[in-house]
């Protein structure tokens, strides 16, 4: 992969240890403790691995993988696929549970951060984007409830950070939907697809990329709206920092860092830090503080402080896309995965 000049005068990144999986990861999971990495590939292999390295525990979920969490005890893992099936396995790849969605292609799951009263238990629910609606699953795989259909196929969904809230993506704009019931409670309009959602920590925002390459955002209690168009392509790539001051967004080979706190970003220019020779295809804050990663289709991977100067801190320098990275809870290690199978350590 060509490296950018900027690449080439930062600090290098090694790896501390590194494995492979037979297709493009699109999945990697920390466990709660930070002492396991779950991957996933495309072509269905689960691995499971030591925090330390070593050898892993491999297993074939589906015939087609689309999403990997860990479940919400933190002692199995739950994935979806391109078969419709929701699956629970143990972390050595005996099968617990399933739950048939359909014939859509599963590629979206997540559970809420909080337990909530659900088929008169608390418990964390898992909400699932099954086609153009939301299924909603107690710990055990039962069923809760299915949202009504949307306008279109679900593009993403994320939780409020604290209640039973869940925010989706589809054609219309961002739809609020009741974490229990699966009743739709609110909607956040635009007159066009929406490709992505994110909630920020604090619950202030809404925030999502739309079709015609631009960033919306809204005050969550208000419903204002603030439209930023002219991004360079389709918004693949945002997250949040930790106290929900800064978003970062990709816009082609660069990141823009929106400033949410105070009045938020109405009539301010956004950040700009660019050192990709391609387009930024993942963003990952630190769970706390203001260091993210950005990683390229270049295949390098760049560490940035959202309040320092305009260069990375350090680079990691891969040979193939980079299509996902996962920091451990306590913020010491990055696992990052490619679209070749790599999957390393830093």
């Amino acid at each position: 992969m060509k490296e950018s000049k900027a690449a080439l005068r930062t600090k290098r990144l090694t790896p501390a240890w590194e494995t492979r999986l037979p297709d493009c990861v699109v999945a990697l999971e920390w466990s709660a403790d930070g002492e396991t990495l779950a991957a996933a590939a495309i072509d269905g292999t689960v691995s499971v691995i030591p925090k330390r390295g070593g050898a892993p525990k491999n297993f074939v979920a589906h015939a087609g993988l689309g999403a990997l969490v860990w479940h919400a005890d933190g002692q199995r893992l739950v994935t979806a696929g391109q078969d419709g099936a929701v699956r629970c396995w143990a972390a050595d790849g005996r099968r617990n549970w399933e739950y048939q969605a359909g014939r859509a292609w599963l590629e979206k799951l997540a559970w809420s951060p909080l337990p909530v009263t659900a088929a008169g238990a608390a418990q964390k629910v898992l909400a699932v984007a099954n086609g153009k609606q939301v299924a909603l699953l107690a710990a055990d795989g039962q069923l809760l409830a299915n949202s009504e259909p949307l306008p279109s196929t679900l593009a993403d969904l994320c939780w409020y950070p604290n209640g039973p809230l869940l925010l989706v993506a589809a054609y219309g704009g961002l739809s609020v939907l009741h974490g229990v019931s699966a009743r739709r409670v609110r909607t956040y309009d635009w007159r066009g697809a929406m490709w992505n959602c994110r909630w920020s920590p604090d619950g202030r925002w809404v925030c999502g990329g739309s079709q015609e390459h631009a960033m919306h955002i809204w005050a969550a209690d208000s419903g204002e709206h603030l439209h930023m168009p002219g991004y360079q392509a389709k918004i693949r790539a945002l997250d949040w920092s930790g106290d929900g001051k800064w978003l970062a967004t990709g816009n082609g080979p660069d990141v823009l860092l929106w400033n949410c706190a105070g009045q938020g970003p109405a009539g301010a220019a956004p950040l700009m830090f660019g050192a990709h020779s391609q387009s930024v295809t993942e963003l990952r804050f630190r769970h706390h503080g203001e260091l993210f990663a950005a990683g390229g289709k270049d295949g390098n991977l760049m560490l940035w402080d959202a309040n320092g100067e305009p260069a990375p801190l350090a680079a990691f320098i891969g040979s193939a896309p980079i299509t996902a990275a996962r920091w451990s809870p306590n913020d010491k290690l990055l696992a990052v995965g490619d679209a070749d199978g790599g999957v390393v350590v830093i």
